[in-house]
């Protein structure tokens, strides 16, 4: 389990993310939501050591996570505009052979693909890592309804398998269906957590906990 207390991102003078705490389970996807604004990205940047924050507590199955190091031991981050160089080829790019889920994508080069084939292989390469969290930014935002499926089908292979994954989430009707649980972030601070059975349907609840605020 990540276990995550106390984060604190600070840009310019004013908190964009405000204490935030919450964990993340092995074997499901925890969906952040949130309005444009409200410090997803930057959570995440934090998380993954890519943005300088205060955290009163980071741990992973009981131990401590300090280091950039250790994050990078734990974790795999893909940002949501990840891009590969147009002029070489996806496999040679991500420098490997074998990419589950994107295979057929490996000999083309990065430059002929479309976004949501460009996104595909960034997201079959960091879940393919191994690590026991994946920390995605924004993983289902480029898809049409049918590659929308398959990656979907991807990222839950991987959660079936024991790993963590902590993904933000524009759209509601897309984390109805993949989330196991929710956070919804507004303006730096969480508003509401909890599976989705407690907290009913997700546009309601998102509606009532941003309006509240």
């Amino acid at each position: 389990m990540l276990e995550v207390e106390g984060l604190t991102v600070v840009r310019g003078g004013r908190r964009v993310v405000d204490d935030v705490s919450f964990t993340a389970h092995e074997g499901e996807l925890l969906a952040v939501i949130g309005p444009n604004g409200a410090g997803k990205t930057s959570m995440l940047e934090a998380l993954a050591g890519l943005l300088p924050a205060d955290i009163r507590r980071l741990r992973f199955a009981g131990e401590r996570i300090d280091t950039f190091g250790d994050r990078a031991g734990v974790m795999a981050y893909m940002p949501d505009e990840a891009r590969l160089p147009e002029e070489v080829s996806v496999g040679r790019a991500l420098g490997v052979r074998n990419l589950a889920g994107a295979t057929e994508l490996l000999a083309r080069r990065a430059g002929t693909l479309s976004r949501g084939e460009e996104k595909r292989a960034w997201l079959a390469w960091t879940l393919g890592l191994g690590r026991a969290v994946a920390v995605l930014d924004e993983p289902f935002g480029a898809f049409d309804p049918l590659q929308l499926d398959e990656v979907m089908t991807l990222v839950r292979s991987h959660v079936e398998k024991g790993i963590a994954v902590v993904a933000t989430i524009h759209q509601m009707a897309i984390a109805e269906r993949v989330a196991d649980r929710v956070v919804i972030l507004h303006e730096g601070r969480v508003v509401a957590q909890g599976t989705k059975d407690e907290l009913g349907s997700l546009e309601e609840a998102f509606r009532a906990h941003v309006a509240r605020t």
